[in-house]
């Protein structure tokens, strides 16, 4: 695990349509330094209507207390923030950028 206060936390969540929201976050390792103005826009122009994603596509397992026949795959990108967290992730935020650039 890489420990930096350069990583990068991805907030994010899923809603039904009844509004009930699970919450998410997952913790990159930011060895780059890449600015996080410049990611936040990075991903808000590459995902659909600028907030929602295929959570599949980013090697985010669906969480386990999903509602069943859930009316959306979509999750809702929440927020970037730079953090002194532990990276939880095995993926550098590169490689995360890059599956959301290829997922086009």
């Amino acid at each position: 695990m890489n420990v930096s206060v350069n990583n990068i936390q991805f907030n994010y969540l899923h809603r039904d349509l009844g509004n009930y929201k699970i919450f998410g976050n997952l913790v990159f390792s930011n060895p780059h330094n890449l600015d996080i103005q410049e990611i936040k826009t990075l991903f808000k122009k590459h995902l659909i209507d600028g907030q929602y994603f295929y959570p599949e596509k980013f090697g985010i397992k669906r969480f386990e207390d999903e509602p069943i026949g859930c009316e959306s795959d979509w999750y809702e990108f929440e927020s970037l923030e730079i953090t002194d967290f532990e990276s939880n992730h095995n993926k550098e935020i590169n490689s995360l950028l890059n599956l959301l650039l290829d997922s086009e």
